[in-house]
C-alpha cells in the first residue's frame, strides 16, 4: 500500500471520527472522545453508571513528534547559528499530541492533537471525557494546576532531585555511587509520600495495606511511547497524523494480543466498536485530502485561549 493512500484513509478516518465522537469548543472540534466511540458514554461517570466498575483512574500527558522535514531545518539552522555563535534550537518543530489514558481498564480515553503547544484550553478538552474517575495521575505541566489531581510521584521525586547537594558532589567526585544513591532516595521518598496518601485517601488501599492506585504516570507514557513508535513516519498536516494516532490508540485499546501472548484487553471484551462503523459515517463537511494547515479554527482558538487562562474559565466542553 503506498504512503498517499494510508495518508488518505487517516484523513477521512479522523473526519468521521470527529462526526462521531469529536469533543467541541465553542463550535469546533478540538478532540476525541474514545469514550463515546467505543462505549457510546460520553464520560467515565456515565461508563461507570452503565457497566457497574467501582474504580476508574486516568493519567494524561503530551508528545510532541516532529512534524515533516523538522528535523532537517532543524539540523541546517543550528549550523548556521553555530556559525554566527548562536544558541542552538533545542527542539525540532513538532506537533502536540495529548492523550488521556484509563490504566485500570487498559484504554484511552482521549486525545487532543494540535499544531499549537499544550495549554489550559487543551488540558480541559482533553479531561472531558474524564469526568467521573476516582482518581487522575498528572506530570507537573502548570496546566493542569486547576484540576484535581495527584502529581506523578517521579517528576517529584525529580524536581527533588535537582536541588539535592550531596547528588551534585557526588556527580562530580564520586559518580560510580550515583545509582544506588538515586534508588535509595527514591525508595525512601516512594515510602513517605505512600505513609502520605494512605492517611489523606484511604480509599484507595485494601484490607491488607495494598495501593490500587497509580502514583505515577508511566503507563500513559509507555503508551504515548508506543504510540510514536507504531508512527513510524512523520506527518505534515494534523489531520493526517490526528487519523494516524487516533487508530493506533484505538488498536491499543482493543488489542486481542499483547506481549507475545493472546490478550484480550477490557474495552475489547465490553465493546461493540468497528472501524467499519465509522468508515460508515457521512460527514457533513466536504473531506479534503490536503488540508491546509495552520487552519482558520486553530487561529480563532489560541485567541480564545487568552481570555480563558485570564479566569480559569470558559465555555462548556461539549463531549
Amino acid at each position: 500500500m503506498d504512503r498517499d493512500t494510508v495518508r488518505d484513509y487517516a484523513i477521512k478516518f479522523e473526519d468521521r471520527l470527529e462526526e462521531f465522537a469529536g469533543i467541541e469548543f465553542m463550535g469546533e472540534t478540538i478532540g476525541v472522545n474514545f469514550v463515546k466511540a467505543l462505549f457510546d458514554c460520553g464520560t467515565i461517570e456515565q461508563l461507570k453508571e452503565e457497566r457497574g466498575e467501582e474504580f476508574f483512574e486516568s493519567c494524561s500527558d503530551e508528545t510532541y513528534p516532529a512534524k515533516k522535514g523538522a528535523k532537517k531545518e532543524m539540523k541546517e539552522e543550528n549550523r548556521r547559528r553555530k556559525f554566527k555563535g548562536k544558541k542552538k534550537v533545542p527542539f525540532p518543530e513538532a506537533f502536540c499530541a495529548a492523550f488521556s489514558y484509563i490504566p485500570s481498564h487498559g484504554f484511552f480515553a482521549s486525545s487532543v492533537i494540535r499544531d499549537f503547544d499544550f495549554n489550559f484550553l487543551l488540558a480541559k478538552i482533553l479531561l472531558a471525557p474524564t469526568q467521573g474517575v476516582d482518581w487522575r495521575v498528572m506530570d507537573r505541566h502548570p496546566s493542569y494546576q486547576d484540576f484535581d489531581h495527584w502529581s506523578c510521584l517521579f517528576h517529584l521525586f525529580r524536581n527533588k532531585r535537582d536541588e539535592d547537594e550531596t547528588l551534585k558532589l557526588l556527580k562530580d567526585e564520586l559518580p560510580h555511587l550515583v545509582p544506588d544513591y538515586l534508588s535509595k532516595k527514591y525508595a525512601e521518598f516512594q515510602d513517605e509520600k505512600l505513609k502520605e496518601l494512605k492517611r489523606e485517601h484511604p480509599e484507595l488501599f485494601t484490607d491488607e495495606g495494598e495501593l490500587i492506585a497509580s502514583l505515577t504516570t508511566n503507563a500513559m507514557e509507555g503508551g504515548n511511547w508506543r504510540i510514536k513508535y507504531e508512527l513510524r513516519t512523520p506527518y505534515s498536516t494534523v489531520k493526517s497524523i490526528s487519523g494516524r494516532m487516533n487508530l493506533i490508540a484505538l488498536g491499543e485499546s482493543l488489542h486481542t494480543f499483547k506481549n507475545g501472548k493472546p490478550s484480550k484487553s477490557w474495552a475489547q471484551e465490553n465493546s461493540n466498536f468497528q472501524l467499519a462503523d465509522i468508515m460508515n459515517i457521512k460527514t457533513r463537511k466536504t473531506n479534503q485530502t490536503t488540508p491546509q494547515t495552520p487552519n482558520k479554527s486553530e487561529k480563532s482558538i489560541i485567541k480564545n485561549h487568552s481570555e480563558l487562562t485570564a479566569g480559569q474559565t470558559g465555555p462548556p466542553v461539549q463531549v
